[in-house]
């Protein structure tokens, strides 16, 4: 709602997915990617991080930002995550919502059917960055 689109149409995409919950084991630092640098990122007792995921940065535009992260190794204190990735339908195609695309604001990211995009996800050069890979 908050990018004026209709309520249910980025939800409609996943209505048929795949959900996948993981519970893990982290050291209690993540880092993000900033200017180019990883930077920790001190965990907040009791908080809850969402990642919105590169699917909805493509879907919304870039107009929200899947932050690059990764975990790293701490000799001192683990943590515990359960995390849920939530995956669009398979005949879903992902790609910048029409409404959102004009002449003074023209797609930032390809249009991609869902096998597509995960096929580029999963052979992707790990030193890369995948968002990137995906800009127009």
């Amino acid at each position: 709602m908050a990018l004026g689109l209709q309520d249910t149409q980025i939800s409609k995409s996943f209505q048929e997915g795949l959900y996948d919950i993981r519970m893990n084991c982290y050291p209690p630092w993540l880092q993000f990617l900033k200017d180019g640098k990883w930077v920790n990122v001190e965990p907040i007792e009791g908080a809850i991080v969402v990642n919105i995921g590169h699917i909805i940065e493509v879907m919304s535009n870039g107009i929200y930002k899947a932050p690059e992260h990764r975990g790293v190794v701490n000799k001192w204190k683990e943590r515990l995550s359960i995390v849920t990735f939530c995956y669009p339908s398979p005949n879903t195609n992902i790609g910048p919502a029409k409404e959102l695309i004009s002449e003074g604001n023209p797609a930032v990211y390809e249009n991609l059917t869902n096998a597509e995009y995960f096929s580029s996800f999963f052979n992707r050069k790990l030193e890369e960055s995948f968002i990137d890979s995906l800009r127009v």
